[in-house]
């Protein structure tokens, strides 16, 4: 167990939620009777902030896609950490939230993918892979469509 606490990605992830955690509560005006009451409480506002968030985005955006991306991570992290998956309740919520997380995941990168892929070409000036660029260009938006309208209409 301790080598798993001693792993830097734990430890980045772990002081990242706790950042997250100390911004979300406001501990003079809120009372808990235990630590997972207040995580509990936490966990809850951001599910509602997050289902938000996901109603207000009525485009295909990027940026706004990303943003629910985090914000489903910081939910994935948080029941992680807290070992929350045997509460009935969060366990839903812990599901949809790395559902989430890896469909907008995958979204993300089918939108960045194509303007990546046209920067590192422009290095390579001679234009011999312009015919493979194109056909991975015209995938990866075909696959960022296909996504974000299966993820937007299932979830609507």
């Amino acid at each position: 167990m301790v080598e798993v606490l001693e792993e830097a990605e734990f430890l980045k992830n772990s002081k990242w939620v706790q950042g997250n955690l100390k911004k979300a509560i406001k501990i003079k005006n809120e009372t808990y009777k235990t630590l997972n009451d207040m995580v509990q409480n936490v966990l809850k506002k951001w599910h509602v902030e997050m289902k938000n968030q996901y109603d207000a985005i009525s485009s295909h955006d990027p940026k706004a896609i990303h943003a629910l991306r985090i914000r489903a991570k910081k939910i994935r992290y948080l029941v992680d950490i807290f070992e929350l998956e045997d509460d009935r309740e969060q366990n839903k919520i812990h599901e949809k939230s790395k559902d989430w997380q890896d469909v907008l995941g995958d979204m993300t990168d089918a939108n960045r993918n194509p303007h990546v892929v046209v920067k590192l070409a422009e290095n390579y000036p001679n234009g011999s892979n312009t015919k493979e660029i194109d056909l991975f260009v015209d995938l990866e938006n075909r696959r960022a469509e296909y996504l974000y309208e299966s993820f937007f209409v299932k979830h609507k």
